[in-house]
């Protein structure tokens, strides 16, 4: 049997206790705040202590059960006011937040709803306990509040100042791009000045030659000896394709890499008998082409006795396969030049010892028993020489522009861009031992004499280009043209 009793505290809470044993989960008793004057005036006066004090509520009394009345303020569980040093939330806030302050606030109003808990487990919650923990959540969450505005002002600082420093990365790349293009332009520049000062110190000995001067030679250059302004005419302008602008060294690299980029196609080789002539056997091997194929598309080249016709596209290349008489050729494997090799060590050692000594270029055997030594060259009686090798285009990529171990020596691995050059006829592509030229022709004055014999070596022509300078000349168009013709038969690996 259950009996239930009113209890007035004086502060306008009624509490309602009944005899009987407390359910599970259900307080022993059970309290009903009313909203009664004295209730009010207790929570304005709690309200403003809160306010101004920074002080901790702690809970008074209510350590001995039976000596707990419910009839005092110090026995019945109120709260007392201890002196702390945390500062309340409701106070003004300071121009930046202090994160170590809020969290120590935050723990001391968890810490006081646990430890009202755990004093009013076994007694009456009182209306002043309920105000304090109701106040104590409220502060949690004005804490909690600011925590996240200033978690959100930190993410919108931190996106604006990494959207400026984007900003300022974008204009310092490309005003390091324009710097970068502008210093290009002056290299290149310094280059031709350069090329037109080594070409006059050539012609005119040690003498020495200023910027003015080299920059008028470069004008003259443009016009012939006849067409040559005189010191008082008016600087004119060469128009059209009269003006040849000179190449630099940057532009031929440039143009040679281009040739490297073409894809490597067939040709087809065809002999040309003693009893005919090239014109001949061109005109039947063009009748003959043109009876399968009305438009055929193929470049010749003309080598001596030796026709040589590339097909430029899959339907001629088709028709030439089945032309009897006429042998196909494959492209050309890559050489590559290594410089400073000594002199005791020979052509066949070079391959294993750069794979042996230089692990880091991770050759295989079977990369190495590709690399075929083609000839020897460079100065004699100076201890080394450079061993020039033929490599397929996947080692190729391994060993170019490298520094290799070879025995006690490091030495240079480049691409061998060379092409034979005949001292009989001086053209490009064949020796002397196989050239069909029945007479010599000089080198120095492209007379029909040896070059040994020549006895006007100072009125250069070159035999090929017919310009003033030597059929050796490593500025001759026709030796240009020649390195361009073979890096495009040469297979670098381009599909």
């Amino acid at each position: 049997m259950k009996t239930q009793t009113k209890i007035d505290d004086g502060t306008g809470t009624e509490a309602q206790e009944t005899s009987g044993p407390a359910g599970v989960g259900e307080l022993a008793t059970q309290v009903v705040i009313s909203s009664s004057g004295y209730a009010k005036m207790n929570m304005e006066r709690l309200n403003r202590i809160m306010k101004t004090t920074d002080s901790v509520l702690r809970l008074r009394g209510g350590g001995d059960s039976e000596s707990d009345d419910g009839t005092n303020a110090s026995s019945s569980g109120a709260m007392a006011v201890d002196q702390g040093t945390i500062n309340h939330p409701a106070k003004a806030k300071s121009a930046s937040v202090d994160n170590v302050a809020l969290l120590k606030k935050l723990n001391n109003h968890i810490g006081f709803i646990e430890q009202t808990v755990i004093n009013e487990r076994t007694k009456k919650l009182t209306a002043g306990a309920a105000d304090g923990i109701s106040a104590r959540l409220k502060n949690i969450r004005d804490i909690h509040t600011e925590l996240c505005m200033e978690n959100s002002r930190l993410q919108g600082v931190t996106q604006f100042s990494a959207a400026e420093l984007k900003g300022l990365l974008d204009t310092f790349s490309r005003a390091q791009k324009e710097k970068s293009k502008e210093i290009e332009e002056l290299r290149l520049e310094n280059l031709v000045l350069k090329e037109s000062l080594e070409e006059l110190a050539n012609n005119y000995g040690p003498k020495k030659v200023t910027y003015a001067d080299a920059t008028s030679s470069a004008i003259k250059s443009v016009f012939s000896a006849e067409e040559a302004p005189g010191p008082d005419a008016p600087l004119t302008t060469a128009k059209g394709n009269n003006r040849e602008k000179p190449k630099t060294k940057a532009s031929k690299r440039k143009s040679l890499d281009k040739c490297r980029q073409s894809a490597v196609k067939t040709g087809f080789v065809v002999d040309v008998p003693e009893s005919m002539t090239v014109a001949q056997v061109k005109s039947e091997l063009w009748k003959t082409v043109q009876k399968k194929l009305p438009n055929p598309r193929a470049k010749t080249i003309v080598q001596g006795k030796t026709i040589i016709v590339v097909p430029d596209d899959k339907t001629t290349f088709e028709v030439l396969n089945r032309v009897p008489n006429i042998r196909s050729v494959g492209p050309r494997q890559p050489r590559i030049i290594v410089y400073d090799v000594d002199d005791d060590i020979s052509g066949e050692q070079i391959a294993h010892g750069i794979m042996e000594q230089n692990p880091e270029l991770e050759l295989t055997e079977d990369d190495v028993e590709c690399l075929v030594v083609s000839h020897k060259t460079g100065p004699r009686g100076k201890g080394s020489s450079h061993w020039v090798l033929e490599t397929p285009p996947c080692v190729l990529k391994k060993l170019e522009n490298k520094s290799v171990f070879l025995g006690m020596t490091r030495c240079r691995v480049k691409l061998y861009q060379s092409t034979v050059q005949c001292f009989k006829c001086q053209r490009y592509g064949h020796t002397a031992t196989r050239c069909n030229q029945a007479e010599s022709t000089c080198k120095h004055c492209a007379g029909p004499h040896d070059s040994r014999e020549c006895s006007d070596k100072m009125n250069k022509k070159c035999a090929n280009c017919k310009l003033a300078h030597q059929a050796s000349s490593s500025a001759c168009k026709a030796k240009e043209q020649a390195l361009r013709s073979l890096l495009r038969r040469t297979d670098f690996g381009q599909q």
